[in-house]
């Protein structure tokens, strides 16, 4: 039945294409020939315009009332004379007493020495105060400090890669690996910080980070530090200032 239904369908298709073809053409062309009259403003306007003057004429004028007549005034018969000041004459003038003679005592004159100018005070020229240089240790300054024998060179990047190398040879020459953490497998890297003054002497010494159970690697770096003879101090504009670093020490036993 199915299949009886599609081909019957198959057979009608062109019949039902003209079909609906014709319907869309007609609804295309009445679409086209519809017409709706213009709309104007003014005819609108117009019988607005005839609605208002027909609400005017409907309006009827308020009544004005009369005024009320203004009050009358009532003059009172009485008349109030008019008081005439009385002129109060002047007292006579008291009598003015004879002057009586006054003796002028005359003060003798008591001479007094003026005294003695006080010396101006010489000023002395005020000496300019060396300015205070801050405690605070740099970090970086003109001049870095230097460490051993840097060499003649006038290159800062090559003297304080001179002294770096110095520093290390010192410490690799007089460092010795601690037996107890040698034994136990113990190794890395100590970081120690410390203080270049102005007289070029190592202060400040502390340490940073050790690595797990290496306190006594700390000490060892300490000890080395301690022995470290003095360097060449930093200047800041030319003067003596201090300068703080940190070094890492690689413990790696071979």
């Amino acid at each position: 039945m199915i299949r009886e239904d599609i081909s019957r369908l198959r057979k009608n298709r062109i019949t039902h294409f003209k079909i609906g073809l014709i319907c869309s053409l007609s609804f295309v062309i009445f679409a086209f020939n519809y017409t709706v009259e213009p709309y104007s403003d003014e005819l609108v306007i117009e019988e607005v315009a005839k609605e208002i003057i027909e609400i005017q004429t409907i309006r009827t004028p308020r009544e004005k009332k009369p005024l009320p007549p203004p009050p009358k005034l009532e003059i009172n018969d009485l008349i109030i004379e008019d008081e005439s000041p009385e002129f109060i004459e002047d007292p006579e003038p008291e009598p003015i007493p004879e002057e009586v003679p006054v003796e002028i005592v005359k003060e003798p004159i008591v001479k007094t020495k003026a005294p003695k100018p006080k010396p101006k005070p010489v000023l002395k020229p005020i000496k300019e105060e060396e300015p205070i240089v801050d405690d605070i240790p740099f970090r970086i300054v003109e001049d870095m400090p230097e460490f051993g024998n840097c060499g003649v060179s006038k290159d800062k990047k090559e003297r304080r890669m001179n002294s770096d190398r110095n520093v290390l040879k010192f410490i690799n020459s007089k460092i010795k690996y601690p037996r107890i953490a040698l034994e136990n497998g113990i190794e890395g890297t100590v970081f120690v910080k410390f203080v270049i003054d102005r007289a070029g002497q190592v202060t400040d010494l502390e340490i940073v980070r050790t690595p797990q159970g290496g306190k006594m690697l700390g000490e060892e770096v300490l000890r080395v530090m301690r022995m470290m003879p003095n360097w060449k101090a930093g200047k800041q504009r030319f003067k003596p200032v201090k300068v703080q670093y940190t070094i890492p020490v690689k413990f790696n036993p071979i």
